[in-house]
């Protein structure tokens, strides 16, 4: 039944009336149920009712009577608690109800008699008080102590164990031996004389003539303003590039999110699982190290941020193959060593390298056994400052993923929780690279969007278990920009290729510097508005930049080459053949599916080969490319007009002519002849001259000419007959 009470009112400090001049008010709050109830923050309206709903949106339904079943509720309306069935405990659920007013008892107007000796009183509020004031300052003072340098390892010891004994005196101090206030005063007092004994010690330098507790405690308040550092405690990181610090920077990665605080990297972690950035952050090393060029790799020396070793966990993470029924293959697992589940996350100033053995030369000595340096897992807004990714990953140094969707759930974390899917439940926009380094992976950077199929527009997802309409990678992943980056392909060390060239470059699975390629919801279908500014992109691999399903990429002062000098080999032990389009496809590669690709002061020549002549492909002030009559298709522009001097119009060869068109129709094409396909009409009547006296036409070739007499009243025909007489007559 239901446990409404009406003739029972509740005592109340603050209750209204519900009328027009002082109604109910509306109310919606997100609690988590625990054992089975929720406590309301009023008390509600009887005849309005408690909805509840799931975080869905799907509502649970109300019941008065009992038992309780899965996906029930009942509320009693004289206190504000609602009752659930244990199936609905952690459970985050939406209250939405009038609050007639609250019940607000003053914990200060509890009394409780202490001790059964005495008739001492202490409120609940005070016991509260005390016990919060004194247990933070004493967690407070172990913590700071143990992070203190400025004191010798003995007496911080000799203090933490003290400090132990006192908080866990403090933590069960309810109800033994003296009555709780005198235990919590004693407490007090030890705490304040052992600190202000520790900092008065004769000896310390005049800078330490202060309690240890206000010493450690300004070192650690600087410390904070920086961030979580990896290395200090509670998470001890060696970040000496040999032991395993792969739990201690999972634990800081938690509290730096929990805290809103930077996480510092100042050394060398070695990992050995995936690290998830799961929340807005900023990470941060102390500088990324040197090395550059063929040796790069070999040579390399790495200062802050992650020595990646043994084998990743490879799972699904991405939905890029189109699937119509449950027995279509999904995507292949992927082993990730950073992944990034969140927005607005900032890496700065770190390198992230895949172990492997610098001493041995073979072909296929790829180190650890990992798939992607740095995930992002259809994140917008992601910022990347001076960070390398490199090293042998199997699959892509950075992979961008652009296949979620609206209508889809995020994949899970690895504690089995599902990602956030809060702010941005779909996109990839507005990731930027600035002086990145990528060189060794099978792609340097891979932006990987969803392959769709042009008959089915639904798609069989795994983890809802059903069909859906097919929105994957709607959202696209617009505004991507790299700003002075230098992305290589896998370039071996051993100076063999990854891979050989299959020769057909739209086929092709091998590897390269960066391949972009992903569907969208947009005129062009196609991920869009992509910009490359001062970024090299070299390889000896078969692709540098490589662009499929891909509209508005711009490629601004670029540095584009095939890094063709001698000696590299394909797998089988041959000679690469850099001259040859079947080995070597060129400095950019497009579909049919590309288009409106801009290039600008690019410094390399543009293989037209590779270019498909349907698209739209524009090619200004080309920096080393003498090809001038291929590089862009048409210009447009309102109008064209010289800075300096004639407005010159030239063709590439002698043999070339000049056309103008209006529309698609010639109008005017200039060879050796000056051949017109259409009316020649003076500006004015009367006022044009064809010649003059010294510079007259040499011969003029016509059927007939008609003259006009000065008064404009007659026209005469000059005509020659069949004779070769010349004749006039007026017409």
């Amino acid at each position: 039944m239901a446990t409404y009470y009406p003739n029972i009112d509740p005592t109340y400090l603050f209750k209204r009336q519900g009328t027009a001049n002082d109604p109910f008010i509306p109310l919606v709050q997100n609690i988590t149920v625990k054992t089975q109830k929720v406590t309301l923050k009023e008390i509600p309206s009887y005849i309005d009712k408690v909805k509840v709903s799931f975080s869905n949106g799907f509502p649970l339904t109300e019941i008065t009577g009992s038992p309780i079943s899965d996906g029930q509720y009942r509320v009693d309306y004289s206190t504000g608690m609602v009752h659930f069935n244990s199936a609905e405990d952690d459970k985050e659920l939406k209250f939405e109800y009038s609050g007639t007013g609250h019940v607000n008892i003053g914990a200060n107007r509890i009394l409780l008699n202490t001790s059964a000796t005495n008739n001492e009183e202490v409120s609940v509020q005070e016991i509260i008080d005390d016990q919060i004031e004194l247990y933070a300052k004493a967690q407070e003072s172990k913590e700071l102590i143990e992070n203190n340098q400025a004191v010798s390892k003995s007496e911080i010891d000799a203090t933490n164990e003290k400090l132990s004994q006192q908080i866990d005196e403090v933590s069960t101090a309810r109800g033994v031996e003296d009555t709780l206030a005198n235990r919590l005063d004693k407490f007090d007092f030890e705490v304040s004389a052992n600190t202000d004994n520790i900092g008065n010690r004769d000896g310390l330098p005049p800078w330490l003539d202060k309690s240890l507790y206000e010493i450690a405690k300004m070192q650690n308040d600087t410390m904070l303003q920086y961030g979580v550092n990896v290395k200090m405690p509670p998470y001890n990181a060696k970040c000496d590039g040999i032991t395993d610090d792969t739990e201690a920077i999972r634990a800081a990665i938690k509290d730096a999110e929990e805290k809103g605080l930077n996480l510092i990297i100042p050394g060398v972690s070695v990992i050995t699982g995936e690290l998830e950035f799961k929340k807005p952050l900023v990470v941060s090393g102390v500088g990324t190290g040197a090395g550059y060029g063929d040796e790069s790799l070999l040579n390399y020396n790495q200062i802050s941020g992650f020595l990646v070793k043994g084998t990743g966990q490879r799972r699904i993470r991405t939905r890029r193959k189109f699937r119509a029924t449950a027995m279509d293959s999904q995507d292949n697992p992927l082993s990730v060593a950073l992944n990034v589940q969140s927005d607005n996350v900032v890496f700065r100033d770190f390198t992230v390298f895949l172990d492997f053995d610098k001493t041995d030369m073979s072909a296929r000595n790829y180190g650890a056994d990992w798939d992607v340096g740095i995930f992002v897992g259809c994140r917008t807004h992601f910022l990347q400052e001076n960070i390398n990714v490199l090293g042998y990953f199997r699959e892509a140094g950075w992979y961008y993923d652009v296949t979620h969707a609206t209508n889809l759930p995020r994949f899970n974390a690895l504690d089995g929780t599902t990602y956030d899917n809060t702010n941005n439940v779909s996109g990839g926009d507005g990731c930027t690279m600035i002086k990145c380094f990528a060189r060794g992976a099978k792609w340097g950077v891979f932006v990987a969007g969803a392959i769709k199929n042009d008959s089915n527009t639904n798609y069989y997802d795994e983890l809802l278990q059903k069909t859906v309409s097919d929105y994957r990678g709607s959202f696209g992943f617009s505004d991507f920009t790299t700003i002075s980056c230098s992305f290589y392909g896998t370039d071996h060390h051993s100076g063999y290729r990854r891979d050989s060239a299959s020769g057909n470059y739209l086929t092709d699975t091998s590897g390269g510097v960066m391949f972009i390629d992903g569907a969208a919801a947009n005129g062009s279908s196609t991920v869009q508005g992509m910009r490359f500014i001062s970024t090299r992109f070299a390889s000896y691999e078969p692709f540098r930049v490589r662009l499929d399903r891909c509209n508005r990429p711009i490629f601004i002062g670029c540095h584009v080459e095939n890094r063709s000098s001698g000696g590299r080999r394909n797998p089988d032990g041959s000679l690469v053949d850099f001259n040859s389009d079947s080995q070597i496809y060129g400095l950019i590669t497009a579909t049919t599916k590309t288009n409106n690709v801009l290039v600008q002061g690019i410094s390399g020549k543009i293989n037209m080969a590779f270019i498909p002549s349907s698209i739209s492909y524009h090619n200004y002030s080309p920096a080393g490319d003498s090809d001038g009559t291929r590089t862009t298709d048409i210009l447009r522009a309102s109008r064209f007009q010289s800075l300096s001097g004639d407005l010159e119009l030239r063709s590439n060869l002698s043999t070339d002519g000049i056309r103008f068109r209006r529309g698609p129709d010639t109008v005017l094409y200039v060879t050796d002849y000056f051949n017109i396909y259409s009316h020649i009409l003076p500006g004015g009547d009367g006022t044009i001259d064809i010649g003059n006296s010294n510079r007259r036409m040499r011969r003029i070739y016509s059927n007939e000419i008609v003259f006009k007499s000065p008064d404009g009243t007659k026209n005469f025909k000059l005509s020659v007959d069949n004779n070769g007489n010349i004749v006039t007559n007026q017409v």
